[in-house]
């Protein structure tokens, strides 16, 4: 809902390559505040950058698709992209369940259940 339509709007003010390392920049650090949030209320603002920063991403990736290839082979990467991002919505369960049985710490922080999946995408 915010992501991809800001993104739709800078993509005519700022070049692509520019978009993409803003996005990913804040998808890192909303998974790094994901990882050792405090409190819940971090938790639910990390989540809500990463969904950001997801639509941004997807958005700034298909429009330098449709802008850097030929009417030949657009389909194909597009087709390709959209693929791959489906399938990271069918591995983000599984994974889930995997990092459910996790219990250990890093750097000082516990890593568990509640805060794995932040330290994975970080």
């Amino acid at each position: 809902i915010i992501g991809s339509p800001t993104a739709g709007w800078l993509t005519a003010r700022m070049p692509s390559k520019q978009l993409l390392t803003i996005s990913s920049t804040l998808g890192l650090l909303s998974s790094a505040l994901y990882a050792v949030a405090p409190m819940y209320f971090f938790v639910l603002l990390s989540r809500l950058l990463t969904g950001i920063s997801a639509g941004m991403e997807f958005a700034t990736e298909l429009t330098f698709i449709a802008k850097n290839t030929t009417q030949k082979e657009r389909t194909t990467y597009l087709a390709t992209v959209t693929a791959v991002n489906v399938l990271g919505f069918i591995m983000g369960p599984a994974l889930g369940t995997l990092l459910a049985l996790l219990n250990m710490n890093i750097f000082g922080y516990v890593v568990d259940q509640y805060n794995g999946p932040g330290w994975l995408l970080a």
